[in-house]
């Protein structure tokens, strides 16, 4: 018998949280406290890219795939996708003013780049839910904390007030799609798997070995 759809959701986003602070003890806890100039345009460049990849696209095919019942929550997604498209530009502006390429093709994925996209802009709007909203943005959070610590302090502005500020709202946006439409122990056991995935893909992304971390 499945769970109940608001229960479950909200269990998967407590364990995307609980993958966060497993980031911030194993994963972030390592990054450079004084990235240089290089660093940071690194960091803003890579950002650029996967707001843009990560977050437009998969915002648009979830507004396209809702049902009408769901336009209430289109009309959050409209606001979301207008977010992503936000911090893509801010994360480029400061990309350039750093000394590096606003343009996105002049950018060139990594191999973690390009399994991140592909296990993010996923055939249905839940599926995409689960990835983006509910375990990508809430382990974003934890992320975009860690770059306000590191980053320039003109960097750390533009991540902290804008683009840090909208995250919870994306990650209500994934909870409110799976708690109405996660009703069968079918759908609630593939969404268990995409956010295992999700998380895998993140640790395997680390060049050196990492504990294992299990969705349940």
């Amino acid at each position: 018998m499945p769970m109940d759809s608001y229960l479950f959701a909200k269990g998967m986003i407590q364990q995307a949280e609980e993958f966060g602070q497993y980031m911030d003890e194993h994963i972030l806890s390592n990054w450079n406290p004084e990235m240089d100039q290089e660093q940071n345009r690194r960091l803003m460049e890579t950002q650029a890219w996967r707001e843009f990849y990560l977050g437009v696209p998969t915002v648009a095919r979830q507004i396209d795939q809702l049902p009408a019942e769901d336009d209430d929550i289109k009309l959050l997604l409209a606001r979301q996708l207008a977010e992503e498209l936000l911090h893509w530009k801010v994360c480029a502006e400061r990309a350039a003013e750093l000394g590096g390429n606003a343009d996105l093709e002049a950018y060139k994925p990594l191999p973690q780049d390009i399994r991140m996209y592909k296990e993010t802009f996923m055939p249905e709007f839940w599926q995409i839910a689960t990835s983006l909203q509910i375990f990508g943005e809430t382990i974003l959070i934890h992320t975009f904390r860690k770059m306000v610590e590191v980053l320039d302090e003109r960097s750390a502005a533009v991540v902290r007030d804008e683009m840090l500020v909208h995250e919870g709202t994306h990650v209500r946006n994934g909870r409110l799609m799976v708690e109405r439409h996660a009703t069968t122990d079918k759908m609630q056991d593939a969404i268990r798997k995409i956010g295992q995935v999700k998380c895998d893909a993140i640790r395997e992304a680390y060049p050196y070995a990492l504990p294992d971390f299990k969705i349940e």
